[in-house]
Order: structure tokens, then C-alpha cells, then sequence
């Protein structure tokens, strides 16, 4: 994945799973449209995004999981 990319995937799902005060989506794959409208907007090019997709929905996936596990305890 290339860094610019992955900065850009990693305060993402900061903002918007680990540290968001409320709680987000339940599943990755619906989360995809606003990950995806959010780096377009951010300046990443949509070829660029929708390459690295796999990655990130694996990204925010374990994300999430750590969420909903830490949200039990």
C-alpha cells in the first residue's frame, strides 16, 4: 500500500472507528462509500483508493472488531 495512502486509512479509521465518540457503522462494507468519499476529498485519486480497497476493508474490519470487543469488557 503506498504511505500516502495508508496515512491517509490510518487517521481515518482513528478518527472514525477507535477514537469516535460515537459508534460507527457495523460492518466494514458499509462503511466503503464514506471511506471512499472521504479520501477523494482528502486529495487521494479514486484509482488510487479503490486499489488499496482490500487492504483497507481488512484495516477497518480488525477496527472494528477491536471496538466492539473493548465496548464489552
Amino acid at each position: 500500500m503506498q504511505e500516502r495512502v495508508l496515512n491517509f486509512l490510518n487517521n481515518w479509521v482513528g478518527a472514525n472507528i477507535r477514537h469516535a465518540s460515537h459508534d460507527p457503522d457495523a460492518d466494514a462494507s458499509t462503511m466503503q462509500y464514506r471511506y471512499l468519499t472521504d479520501a477523494v476529498a482528502a486529495g487521494l485519486s479514486l484509482e488510487e483508493v479503490n486499489a488499496n480497497w482490500p487492504e483497507a476493508e481488512i484495516e477497518i474490519r480488525r477496527a472494528l472488531s477491536q471496538r466492539r470487543s473493548s465496548a464489552a469488557r
